[in-house]
């Protein structure tokens, strides 16, 4: 199971770019035709360079529209892009890689924008590459603008860095536009952010709009659940129980938050889950038909696990996912006693061996997500040692299954 799970992790990067997410959409190219279709819907992380989309489902001709072959086009209910072609800044902004001084140097391209805020007069949209993060603003159906801000070395060193935002003085000109008597947007354009969330908010202030909208693109849920699991204990080392396995059964409960980098296709998603279950283990052992030994362990265990959830097929009903994180373990012992008995005389001793509170171990998990409610999935941990034992160690393993109930 280890091996399957670690080849499929391999294999993740070729899912990445092989599937496909065509949603309902449409396009309208450059001659104002509208055409109506499904469009493979990705988390872009950058803007588009291009997109893909069909006319008809399943099986439909897929077809490349780069920005200079449209006006725009709709994922419906989820995003808008347009094309824009003019001056685009190229000057590195994003710490530590800045640029020396203010580098004012444009290119000219043609891009897709993404509308992050349609808005009367003014309306927000951003663009993404590799190089920086921009904002957009555009006066009803005029030509877009590029709202400027620069974040540089001040010298050569590289070991003072500066802000210089002309987008200020750009926010400030269209509040005296079309909203000169609030007095309160003045104060907001100085303490605002070049950001998406603190753009749109000014610009909504400019336009008078005071309807509440949703600017993020991330979302969150949450779960809870049971684990079926078989844990098993195993000895290993300088000691008179090594090599053997004591395996059992229990129920594990669970509940946590997911939190999606983009709350529309679901695709890479941060866990936080916090978990409970009960185990014991129980060994025997015979020295010179005379000398009997047992161990006894009961543990309970709270444990945090921070993970990260790829969904390989993701479909809007169906999604199969590979989970990879870590477990931070909080264990408590009610039994950690030792017997040894010879001929009739017994020797017990609690808290015989020394065993970790906290540990942390790495599990690997793979499962379904059915119509966005119901989760089935397998989970494996590694053996983990618990001991501080020098000489030898306690090593827990859990293979289980389980399932998750989603809410909204």
């Amino acid at each position: 199971m280890t091996f399957r799970l670690l080849l499929l992790s391999l294999l993740l990067p070729t899912f990445l770019y092989a599937q496909s997410n065509y949603k309902s959409g449409y396009v309208i190219n450059t001659q104002g035709d509208t055409l109506k279709g499904y469009i493979n819907y990705k988390e872009w992380e950058h803007s588009p360079k291009y997109i893909e989309f069909k006319q008809n489902m399943p099986n439909g001709q897929s077809n490349r529209f780069y920005p200079k072959m449209l006006r725009t086009f709709v994922v419906n209910g989820m995003d808008e892009y347009i094309t824009y072609t003019g001056p685009v800044t190229m000057d590195k902004s994003t710490f530590p890689d800045l640029s020396v001084g203010v580098d004012t140097t444009v290119m000219q391209d043609t891009v897709f924008l993404k509308l992050a805020y349609r808005g009367k007069p003014v309306t927000v949209l951003t663009y993404q590459d590799k190089i920086k993060y921009r904002i957009f603003l555009q006066e009803g159906n005029s030509q877009p603008f590029e709202i400027k801000y620069y974040h540089f070395y001040a010298g050569s060193d590289k070991e003072a860095v500066r802000e210089y935002s002309p987008y200020t003085v750009t926010l400030n000109q269209l509040a005296t536009k079309y909203n000169p008597t609030n007095k309160s947007l003045r104060a907001s354009i100085d303490r605002g952010r070049y950001t998406e969330t603190s753009i749109v908010n000014i610009v909504k202030q400019i336009n008078n709009d005071k309807n509440v909208i949703q600017t993020k693109m991330g979302g969150s849920r949450f779960f809870a659940g049971l684990t079926f699991a078989r844990i098993s204990n195993e000895i290993d080392g300088d000691n008179i129980f090594s090599g053997q396995k004591s395996a059992n059964f229990f129920p594990s409960i669970n509940a946590g938050i997911d939190l999606f980098l983009n709350r529309h296709t679901q695709k890479l998603i941060f866990r936080g889950e916090l978990s409970f279950y009960n185990s014991s283990a129980n060994y025997d052992a015979i020295s010179d038909d005379v000398m009997y030994f047992k161990y006894h362990l009961k543990q309970a265990t709270f444990s945090l696990k921070p993970q990260v959830l790829y969904n390989i097929y993701n479909k809007e009903n169906l999604q199969l996912y590979l989970n990879i994180g870590a477990s931070f373990n909080y264990s408590f012992y009610s039994k950690n006693q030792h017997t040894y008995q010879f001929y009739s005389i017994s020797t017990i001793n609690d808290n015989y061996y020394g065993l970790n509170n906290l540990w942390v171990s790495l599990p690997v998990q793979v499962g379904t997500i059915i119509n966005k409610k119901f989760e089935i999935y397998a989970l494996y941990t590694s053996p983990t040692a618990f001991t501080s034992q020098a000489s030898f160690s306690i090593a827990q393993s859990i293979y289980g299954i389980g399932a998750h109930y989603y809410f909204k």
